[in-house]
């Protein structure tokens, strides 16, 4: 009787052992970034901020040239004072090769700018690509587990029928048969629980973490270029209140319970993890993460439409 009652508990205890951490890692080189990107970037608008236009009456001049927005843009690239240059220029007379060689000028940077965001946006996409990867891997490994503690409480369950039946006909007493079919149900019921309650992490490392400037409100970052940062940072009016990307960001997120809600016990150890420099995800947390990344390419993807306005207001003029 002892020897079957240790059969059912030991077969119980093979499905249920699952202590251990998951010890896979996302890539550990992380997506390909050029570590001189940042230092091109800052280039850029250090080379057209030495040049140093004559932005005198800018505002008049430009007025009803660009639209507000245009304009914003232009600030946030460090090309308003070339803009009212060649918005100067264009209103003479003689628009000579000064007047196309401002132009060009723009074009390129407007170019520049493009790829800047593509460039980013590539990453951000690279990033939730190795998200994914891992989600996929847990959420496999978690299945298979599953599936092996219903296989388990499937063998014990029918295990001990059997057992009990057996005892019955070789006319083994009541209390025998009880003791079988009690045993095999709790080891049963116990693999089911189990089954219901297994959860993994895996860790993640992320070293270039773009969740972190937004999340600890950086005023400086280094890993957005500092054109899309200027961005991110500026002050605009949104239902009659100042806001900026930034905080429409951490709105967003706010509003969606990223990367958990504020009530929550263990919010600052998830802010930690999210901020952070890698740790151990769970299928949640790898999901909200995702989510968050989708937020910030959504905001940046504003910047494409602004980009376009001004390209054609530079061509054929602000048609309010």
């Amino acid at each position: 009787m002892r020897k079957i009652l240790w059969f059912i508990f030991v077969m119980g205890a093979l499905g249920s052992c699952n202590k251990k951490a998951l010890q896979i890692h996302a890539s550990t080189e992380g997506c390909s970034v050029s570590k001189s990107a940042m230092l091109y970037d800052s280039l850029v608008m250090v080379s057209i901020q030495k040049m140093n236009y004559d932005t005198t009456n800018a505002s008049s001049l430009l007025k009803n040239r660009f639209s507000n927005r245009s304009l914003n843009i232009a600030q946030d690239m460090g090309i308003y004072g070339l803009l009212c240059e060649y918005t100067r220029v264009e209103t003479t007379k003689n628009q000579d090769s000064r007047f196309n060689s401002l132009r060009i000028d723009l074009q390129q940077r407007i170019s520049l700018a493009y790829s800047d965001i593509n460039s980013i946006q590539a990453e951000l996409a690279c990033e939730i690509s190795r998200m994914e990867e891992l989600q996929k891997h847990l959420s496999g490994w978690i299945n298979k587990k599953v599936n092996q503690a219903t296989i388990y409480s499937i063998i014990i369950g029918g295990a001990s029928t059997i057992l009990a039946g057996g005892l019955a006909i070789d006319g083994a007493s009541t209390e025998k048969e009880q003791a079988v079919a009690v045993a095999g149900a709790v080891a049963a019921s116990y693999l089911g629980f189990r089954s219901l309650a297994i959860k993994k992490t895996i860790l993640y490392e992320h070293k270039r973490n773009h969740l972190e400037d937004f999340l600890l409100k950086k005023p400086k970052t280094n890993i957005f270029s500092p054109f899309i940062w200027n961005f991110m940072t500026k002050v605009f009016v949104k239902n009659a209140s100042s806001t900026t990307g930034q905080q429409q960001i951490l709105e967003d997120w706010k509003r969606l319970e990223f990367p958990a809600p504020e009530s929550d016990k263990n919010y600052q150890s998830k802010i930690n993890l999210f901020a952070g420099s890698g740790g151990r995800y769970n299928l949640d947390d790898l999901e909200t993460r995702i989510d968050m990344y989708k937020v910030i390419q959504k905001e940046i993807d504003l910047i494409n439409y602004d980009l376009k306005r001004l390209q054609q207001e530079i061509l054929i003029g602000y048609k309010p």
